[in-house]
C-alpha cells in the first residue's frame, strides 16, 4: 500500500480501522491529509465497550475511555512496528518524521475528534451516537452497493443459475455465512452451522467463506446423517450477491460483520448473528435489543441447539419478522454514499485547498516536538538538581 501510495500522490487519503495507522504514516510521510472512515460505530468513547471484545469500564473520571485510549496507543505501535522500516526504506527518511502521536491519531479517530470522522453505519440503526460524540463524528448511513451493481464472480458469478433453481425447487432457505471470519477452523464452523440447520428441517443455502466451510465430515459419528440431509436441501456456494439473495431467505445467519450485517438488515429478513470479532458483537447485542432478530454469545462458546433455537425463534416469531421488515424501510431510506461524498467535497474545500489541515498538523507536532525537548530538558535538571543536593547531603 505503502508503495502504492507514494506514487499515486494523492491529495486525501482515508483509510478504515485496518489501514488507518498506515495510512497516518503515509501522510505525514507525504504531506499529505488523512481522514478516518469507519464501517462501523467503533471509536473511542467512555459509552462504548472497547473495539467490542473488552469489557465495558465505568465512565467515571473516564475510566472507559482512558482503557481506549492505552488500547489504541498499544496496538497502534506494535502496528507500526512492522510497517515502520518499509516506509523508511521506501522514503528515505527516519521513523521519527513519519510516526504518527496519539493526539494525532484522536484527531481523527475519536469521540472528540478535531476533523471529520465518517462513520458508514445507518443512523436507523445507530442513533442516538453516544452522548460524548461530538459534532464531528458523522453517521453516514451504510455503503451498499445497488443489486444491479451486484454482478461478476464476486456476487454468484456463474453459481447463480444452481442458486436461482435451488431457490425456485422448494421453501425459502435460511443463509449461512460467516465471510473472511474463521472461528477455530473451516470444519469447526460447519459442523455448528450444519448441525443446528438439520435440528430446524430447513433448507440452507452456505457460503463457504474464507474458512472454506464444505460438507466434509469424514470422522463424525453423525457423518452420513449430516451427508444426505445436505444433498437434500442444502446448496454451497463460494460467493452469492447479499442484494439479491437475502430478501428470499427466511433467515440470515452471519458473523455480524459490517457488509454483511447491513445487508442483512436491508433485505427486511431477521437475522442470527454468531459473532467472532471486534464490531460483531456491537451488532449481537443490537440485533436483540432493536428486536429483528437474535444476537448469540461468542462463536466458539456457541452449540448447535442454540443456534438451531436462534434460527427457530426468527422463524417462528411474527414481531422479529415485523420489526425486521420495518427497521428496513427506514434504513432503505437512507443514501450513505450521497453523504459520504458531501462531506469529502466539504473537507476538501474547508481543509485541503486551504492548507489548514497541513498547516495544523505542522503546528501540532511542532508543539509536541518542542515540548517534549522541554520535558526532556526540566526531567534532567531535576535529576542533576537532585544528585548535587543528595552529595552535598552526604559531605
Amino acid at each position: 500500500m505503502a508503495a502504492v501510495l507514494k506514487n499515486f500522490q494523492p491529495d486525501l487519503i482515508i483509510g478504515c480501522y485496518l489501514v488507518i495507522c498506515d495510512c497516518l504514516c503515509m501522510g505525514l510521510a507525504l504531506n499529505t491529509p488523512v481522514l478516518f472512515l469507519g464501517l462501523q460505530v467503533m471509536i473511542a468513547s467512555n459509552h462504548l465497550a472497547a473495539f467490542g471484545m473488552f469489557p465495558k469500564l465505568p465512565a467515571f473520571m473516564n475510566m472507559n475511555l482512558r482503557f481506549w485510549h492505552f488500547l489504541t496507543e498499544h496496538f497502534a505501535n506494535e502496528l507500526n512496528k512492522s510497517s515502520a522500516p518499509i516506509i523508511e526504506k521506501l522514503m528515505h527518511m527516519p521513523k521519527e518524521d513519519f510516526t504518527p502521536t496519539m493526539e494525532e491519531f484522536l484527531n481523527i479517530c475519536s469521540c472528540s475528534a478535531k476533523y471529520p470522522v465518517l462513520l458508514a453505519a445507518s443512523p436507523t440503526l445507530h442513533a442516538p451516537l453516544p452522548p460524548d460524540f461530538n459534532s464531528n463524528v458523522h453517521a453516514l448511513g451504510a455503503l451498499v452497493l445497488d443489486t444491479k451493481e451486484q454482478t461478476g464472480p464476486e456476487f454468484g458469478g456463474t453459481e447463480l443459475k444452481a442458486m436461482d433453481d435451488f431457490l425456485a425447487a422448494g421453501d425459502a432457505p435460511v443463509y449461512i455465512g460467516y465471510g473472511s471470519m474463521t472461528c477455530n477452523n473451516g470444519k469447526f464452523m460447519s459442523l455448528l452451522s450444519l448441525r443446528a440447520l438439520m435440528a430446524t428441517g430447513e433448507r440452507g443455502i452456505v457460503l463457504s467463506g474464507w474458512a472454506k466451510m464444505s460438507p466434509n465430515f469424514e470422522g463424525e459419528p453423525d457423518a452420513a446423517e449430516l451427508e444426505a440431509y445436505c444433498k437434500e436441501k442444502v446448496l454451497f456456494m463460494d460467493t452469492a450477491p447479499h442484494g439479491v439473495l437475502f430478501p428470499r431467505c427466511k433467515v440470515i445467519v452471519h458473523h455480524g460483520g459490517a457488509g454483511t450485517f447491513n445487508a442483512s438488515i436491508l433485505s427486511g429478513v431477521p437475522t442470527v448473528v454468531v459473532p467472532i470479532f471486534l464490531d460483531q458483537f456491537y451488532h449481537s447485542t443490537m440485533a436483540n435489543e432493536r428486536g429483528f432478530g437474535v444476537g448469540l454469545k461468542a462463536m466458539s462458546s456457541t452449540t448447535p441447539a442454540e443456534l438451531a433455537a436462534a434460527i427457530r425463534k426468527c422463524i417462528d416469531s411474527p414481531e422479529i419478522r415485523q420489526t425486521a421488515s420495518a427497521v428496513a424501510k427506514d434504513m432503505a431510506k437512507e443514501n450513505g454514499a450521497t453523504a459520504f461524498v458531501q462531506q469529502i467535497d466539504r473537507f476538501m474545500e474547508e481543509y485541503v485547498d486551504t492548507g489548514r489541515y497541513l498547516k495544523e498538523r505542522a503546528e501540532l507536532r511542532k508543539e509536541i516536538k518542542d515540548n517534549t525537548w522541554k520535558n526532556m530538558a526540566l526531567n534532567f535538571l531535576a535529576r542533576f538538581n537532585c544528585c548535587c543536593e543528595r552529595e552535598a547531603s552526604i559531605r
